[in-house]
């Protein structure tokens, strides 16, 4: 559920927007110069590959405990690309305010702000030209880094004084209301990419034509989304430290010092390593390197196999995906016994196969692994183009050694 500002804020009306075009007659048309090519599509997307990468376990905290600095060197990436400076779009944004007579909160913003005026040029280009992006995948990009340039000033209106506990934040989160949006996430990335995805669902029309006006008020909608729920998260923390309520998972107190140690728990643990791969697997989307190393080791069609992951891969998967990882992740540490450090060895690839192999197993995590896999199987059309099961063993292995691969590069 979505919340809108008190009455103590400015609430906007999406109301009639205004038919001035601006922006689409002369930014626009530099988006699309660089977007309407892969080369283009590729550069663009690594630059948003590269500061999610950076920012993945600041993204995957339970709630806003982090500051995530959207900083101006992160910008001059988009400038560049689409030869923007950002004094020339200032002064655009400033013209367009100027010619629909307003300085209302959403045009205050952007002037502040001129990058969310390419974001939202970028978004539109993905929204019109699905033949380019069938997947999605450069619109949830856009979709994420635009939300990503947006959150910055929130964190830091609410949380700029103190450096958040991170116990009394998760004691904060557990306890609110099932109807906060964030109880339905497994951590910070996923609300604000669900609460952006909202804001484009409701803006879509308006995305397409492309207005001015459209443009200021899709970036104050995300603004007011994410202002409205750290609002509410930071009234509550704020309660909470002032209660002194907080968790903690274990606590040792030894020798004459007293010292508190807080030992994080083995699901915890899991969680967060989960929580950070399935995240970047997400935002990356199939990565053909790895994909194709997969298809050699199982003998299969690297094209076939790239298909399939791209089938399997979207977000309407990621619950799938996590607990699949997720169950990878238990046996290994915590059944198996081994270290976090051993992921990254040779060990990890010789238990993966082993667990692979297994046909008769009560654990319910290497059920959970088998049966994702059939599910895979058969929600994609594999198993109905393969009849002869050797082929689909093949295949089956393919697709498993490629998050056993991504756990090892993103845990």
């Amino acid at each position: 559920m979505l919340y809108i500002q008190d009455e103590s804020e400015f609430l906007i009306t999406e109301a009639q927007l205004d038919t001035t075009f601006l922006f689409r007659d002369t930014v626009y048309p530099k988006i699309e110069k660089v977007l309407s090519t892969p080369e283009g599509r590729k550069q663009y997307a690594r630059i948003i590959e590269a500061y999610v990468n950076r920012n993945t376990n600041k993204l995957t905290t339970i709630g806003p405990v982090y500051q995530i600095p959207f900083t101006e060197a992160d910008k001059t990436q988009y400038y560049q690309l689409f030869e923007f400076d950002s004094p020339s779009l200032i002064k655009l944004i400033k013209e367009a305010r100027v010619k629909l007579g307003t300085s209302i909160p959403p045009w205050q913003s952007l002037c502040q702000n001129p990058i969310f005026c390419v974001f939202f040029y970028c978004i539109r280009y993905f929204t019109l030209h699905k033949e380019v992006d069938p997947n999605g995948k450069f619109l949830n990009s856009s979709l994420i880094i635009m939300a990503l340039a947006v959150y910055p000033s929130i964190f830091y209106k609410y949380f700029r004084r103190y450096t958040v506990n991170i116990g009394i934040m998760q004691y904060t989160i557990d306890n609110l209301s099932q109807r906060f949006l964030i109880k339905k996430s497994d951590h910070l990335f996923g609300v604000l990419t669900t609460l952006i995805q909202t804001s484009w669902q409701f803006h879509q029309n308006n995305i397409k034509q492309g207005s001015d006006d459209a443009c200021a008020q899709f970036a104050w909608r995300v603004h007011n989304d994410q202002n409205s729920l750290v609002k509410r998260i930071a009234n509550a923390y704020n309660e909470n430290k002032r209660n002194g309520l907080t968790v903690t998972s274990t606590q040792d107190i030894f020798d004459d010092n007293n010292i508190n140690v807080d030992i994080e728990n083995n699901s915890n643990k899991v969680d967060n390593i989960t929580n950070k791969v399935v995240t970047t697997i997400l935002i990356n989307g199939v990565d053909l390197k790895i994909s194709d190393f997969c298809a050699n080791a199982a003998n299969v069609s690297k094209l076939e196999l790239r298909n399939y992951l791209t089938l399997i891969i979207k977000d309407k998967n990621s619950n799938d995906i996590k607990k699949f990882i997720e169950s990878i992740l238990f046996v290994y540490l915590y059944y198996e016994k081994h270290t976090y450090e051993e992921i990254n060895s040779k060990l990890f690839i010789a238990y993966a196969l082993a667990t692979f192999k297994k046909t008769n197993s009560k654990d319910e995590n290497i059920g959970r692994i088998k049966g994702t896999l059939d599910k895979w199987g058969n929600d994609t059309g594999l198993y109905q183009r393969f009849t002869r099961l050797a082929t689909r063993v093949d295949y089956t292995k393919g697709i498993y050694l490629y998050f056993i691969m991504c756990i090892q590069r993103y845990g």
